[in-house]
Protein backbone atom coordinates (compact mmCIF):
# COMPACT_ATOMS: atom_id res chain seq x y z
CA UNK A 1 0.00 0.00 0.00
CA UNK A 2 1.34 3.24 -0.99
CA UNK A 3 1.78 6.49 1.55
CA UNK A 4 3.34 9.78 0.34
CA UNK A 5 6.81 8.81 0.68
CA UNK A 6 6.40 5.77 -1.07
CA UNK A 7 5.77 7.10 -3.97
CA UNK A 8 8.56 9.61 -3.28
CA UNK A 9 11.06 6.97 -3.02
CA UNK A 10 9.94 5.29 -6.05
CA UNK A 11 9.95 8.52 -8.26
CA UNK A 12 13.11 9.25 -6.42
CA UNK A 13 14.80 5.89 -7.79
CA UNK A 14 13.17 6.49 -11.49
CA UNK A 15 16.47 9.80 -11.51
CA UNK A 16 17.47 9.83 -15.43
CA UNK A 17 14.12 8.97 -16.20
CA UNK A 18 10.87 11.44 -17.45
CA UNK A 19 8.22 9.96 -14.79
CA UNK A 20 4.73 10.19 -15.51
CA UNK A 21 2.52 9.77 -12.44
CA UNK A 22 -0.87 8.73 -13.12
CA UNK A 23 -3.53 9.05 -10.25
CA UNK A 24 -6.69 7.01 -10.74
CA UNK A 25 -9.42 5.23 -9.75
CA UNK A 26 -11.51 2.19 -11.10
CA UNK A 27 -14.82 4.41 -9.85
CA UNK A 28 -13.61 7.25 -12.05
CA UNK A 29 -14.95 7.11 -15.56
CA UNK A 30 -12.44 9.86 -16.86
CA UNK A 31 -9.50 7.81 -15.51
CA UNK A 32 -10.88 4.70 -16.64
CA UNK A 33 -10.70 6.46 -20.18
CA UNK A 34 -7.64 7.94 -20.28
CA UNK A 35 -5.71 5.39 -18.40
CA UNK A 36 -4.88 3.67 -21.75
CA UNK A 37 -3.09 6.43 -22.77
CA UNK A 38 -0.62 6.08 -19.53
CA UNK A 39 -0.22 2.85 -21.04
CA UNK A 40 0.17 3.06 -24.33
CA UNK A 41 3.21 5.81 -23.50
CA UNK A 42 4.90 3.89 -21.37
CA UNK A 43 4.56 0.99 -24.58
CA UNK A 44 5.91 3.63 -26.69
CA UNK A 45 8.25 5.79 -25.03
CA UNK A 46 9.57 3.99 -22.11
CA UNK A 47 12.47 3.42 -24.43
CA UNK A 48 13.96 7.00 -24.45
CA UNK A 49 13.57 7.04 -20.98
CA UNK A 50 9.98 7.67 -19.81
CA UNK A 51 8.74 5.84 -16.72
CA UNK A 52 4.91 6.04 -15.92
CA UNK A 53 3.79 5.12 -12.34
CA UNK A 54 0.13 4.24 -11.37
CA UNK A 55 -1.47 5.02 -7.54
CA UNK A 56 -5.10 3.81 -7.43
CA UNK A 57 -7.25 5.56 -4.92
CA UNK A 58 -9.51 3.11 -4.98
CA UNK A 59 -10.23 1.69 -1.25
CA UNK A 60 -7.70 -0.94 -0.32
CA UNK A 61 -10.26 -3.68 0.20
CA UNK A 62 -11.00 -3.24 -3.95
CA UNK A 63 -7.23 -4.45 -4.28
CA UNK A 64 -8.38 -7.52 -6.39
CA UNK A 65 -10.55 -5.05 -8.68
CA UNK A 66 -7.68 -2.96 -9.05
CA UNK A 67 -5.57 -5.92 -10.05
CA UNK A 68 -8.07 -7.27 -12.58
CA UNK A 69 -8.33 -4.04 -14.01
CA UNK A 70 -3.84 -3.41 -14.66
CA UNK A 71 -3.84 -7.27 -15.94
CA UNK A 72 -6.98 -6.01 -18.71
CA UNK A 73 -5.30 -3.03 -19.23
CA UNK A 74 -1.87 -4.87 -19.66
CA UNK A 75 -0.16 -2.09 -17.30
CA UNK A 76 3.47 -3.18 -17.33
CA UNK A 77 4.66 -0.42 -14.67
CA UNK A 78 4.90 0.30 -11.33
CA UNK A 79 1.40 0.29 -9.64
CA UNK A 80 0.40 1.38 -6.36
CA UNK A 81 -2.96 1.44 -4.25
CA UNK A 82 -3.28 4.72 -1.53
CA UNK A 83 -3.57 3.22 1.70
CA UNK A 84 -6.25 5.75 2.71
CA UNK A 85 -8.22 4.78 -0.40
CA UNK A 86 -10.48 7.74 -1.78
CA UNK A 87 -10.79 9.95 1.39
CA UNK A 88 -9.23 13.59 1.66
CA UNK A 89 -6.05 11.78 3.13
CA UNK A 90 -5.24 10.47 0.05
CA UNK A 91 -6.08 14.05 -1.85
CA UNK A 92 -3.63 15.48 0.88
CA UNK A 93 -0.77 13.10 0.48
CA UNK A 94 -0.68 13.14 -3.01
CA UNK A 95 -1.35 16.58 -3.22
CA UNK A 96 -4.33 16.05 -5.57
CA UNK A 97 -6.31 19.81 -6.16
CA UNK A 98 -9.86 18.90 -7.66
CA UNK A 99 -10.13 15.14 -7.60
CA UNK A 100 -8.69 12.61 -10.30
CA UNK A 101 -8.01 11.88 -13.08
CA UNK A 102 -4.65 13.65 -12.10
CA UNK A 103 -1.36 13.11 -13.67
CA UNK A 104 2.25 14.35 -12.37
CA UNK A 105 5.17 14.54 -14.70
CA UNK A 106 8.61 15.03 -13.16
CA UNK A 107 12.13 15.60 -15.34
CA UNK A 108 14.80 13.55 -15.25
CA UNK A 109 15.67 14.78 -11.67
CA UNK A 110 13.19 13.91 -10.07
CA UNK A 111 11.55 17.79 -9.90
CA UNK A 112 7.71 18.39 -10.55
CA UNK A 113 6.97 20.07 -14.18
CA UNK A 114 3.70 19.92 -14.61
CA UNK A 115 0.29 18.14 -13.10
CA UNK A 116 -2.56 17.58 -15.38
CA UNK A 117 -5.98 17.78 -13.06
CA UNK A 118 -8.59 20.15 -12.42
CA UNK A 119 -6.81 23.13 -13.20
CA UNK A 120 -5.85 21.70 -16.58
CA UNK A 121 -7.91 18.83 -17.07
CA UNK A 122 -5.60 15.96 -18.92
CA UNK A 123 -5.95 15.47 -22.43
CA UNK A 124 -4.09 12.82 -24.39
CA UNK A 125 -2.21 15.85 -26.99
CA UNK A 126 -1.55 18.00 -24.20
CA UNK A 127 -0.02 14.92 -21.77
CA UNK A 128 1.91 14.13 -25.16
CA UNK A 129 3.20 17.57 -26.09
CA UNK A 130 4.80 17.81 -22.37
CA UNK A 131 6.27 14.71 -22.11
CA UNK A 132 8.00 15.04 -25.63
CA UNK A 133 9.54 18.42 -24.71
CA UNK A 134 10.71 16.45 -20.42
CA UNK A 135 12.24 13.55 -23.09
CA UNK A 136 14.03 15.63 -25.46
CA UNK A 137 15.96 17.64 -22.42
Amino acid sequence: MARGEDLAALVARQRGKVVLVDFWATWCAPCVQLFPHSVALQSRLGGRGLQVISVSLNQPEEQPAVLAFLKRMHAAFPNLISRYGTGTQSMETFEIEGGVPCLKLYDREGRLRKTFGADDPPAPEKIDRVVEDLLAR
